[in-house]
């Protein structure tokens, strides 16, 4: 599975086709490095369920803010990161570094 049927962000991160293609590239460079489609397949599902999970936190993140949810210290300081329009789309549809 790729982009948004192997993980389920929420569309306000805007990750879906940076994901996607990210995962086509993966699965083919897992192909080209593992002998069995079985290997491959194993590699590539590690590395991009990593990945999916830090689009996930991320989506968190900005939903906190964005539906203005700001329970905790943490959820606060979170919120003074996104709080201008510029901000918000310069966290948009960008990869996480995990």
């Amino acid at each position: 599975m790729l982009g948004d049927a192997a993980f389920v962000a929420r569309p306000h991160c805007g990750m879906g086709v940076t994901k996607a293609a990210g995962d086509a590239l993966a699965i083919t460079e897992a192909l080209e490095r593992h002998p069995s489609v079985e290997e491959a397949l194993a590699d590539y599902s590690e590395q991009r369920c990593r990945f999916g999970a830090s689009i996930v936190q991320h989506a968190r993140h900005l939903g906190a803010y964005m539906q203005a949810q700001l329970k905790s210290e943490e959820e606060r300081e979170m919120a003074e990161l996104y709080r201008t329009p510029e901000a918000v789309m310069r966290e948009t549809a960008v990869p996480v570094k995990f």
